[in-house]
């Protein structure tokens, strides 16, 4: 995915690469190297806060389907997103319920975060008259030569069912 980013964000994806040195010989073009490069610790945060949006805000298949005899399915990438949230009250059961859904979702379809490192935890502080459910979640991120804690908040919006990602810290 980065060197797809790396080239919406330099807007060069259509632009003809055919670089040649004196001798004739084809240059790789910085765009095609760029994947083999590594990226800092702020890119890879970035990436991911931008990545578990798109994961928490997609609404998953088995939301609308049955999938009880396709654990397959169920686990696959055709799966991907969490359960549909716009029933979701501000009843405390299928609010605890979340926190399991959070938890299994990011375990299932984010592979940058080590499964057994997943911590959601449901902030009971923040006042319910707001229409917002907050989680805060621990986990580390993959990373070489050390894996990296990472803490962010997720926000439930009630009255819209959509997650916002704050606060992605070391």
């Amino acid at each position: 995915m980065q060197a797809f980013r790396a080239a919406f964000q330099a807007r060069d994806s259509r632009k003809p690469v055919d670089e040649r040195d004196a001798s004739g010989e084809r240059i790789i073009a910085g765009r095609r190297s760029s994947a083999r490069r590594s990226s800092d610790e702020a890119t890879l945060r970035r990436e991911l806060s931008e990545d578990l949006v798109s994961l928490l805000n997609t609404v998953s298949l088995d939301s609308s389907e049955d999938l009880g005899g396709h654990s397959f399915v169920a686990k696959s990438i055709l799966n991907f997103g969490l359960s549909d949230l716009t029933r979701i009250s501000i009843d405390e059961a299928a609010v605890d319920n979340i926190a399991s859904q959070l938890r299994n979702t990011l375990r299932a379809h984010e592979p940058r975060l080590v499964g057994s490192s997943i911590e959601v935890e449901r902030d009971r502080s923040v006042d319910p008259r707001t229409l917002k459910i907050r989680f805060n979640i621990r986990a580390d991120m993959v990373a070489t030569p050390l894996d990296v804690p990472v803490n962010f908040v997720a926000d439930l919006e009630l009255e819209s069912a959509r997650m916002r990602i704050s606060r992605l810290t070391p």
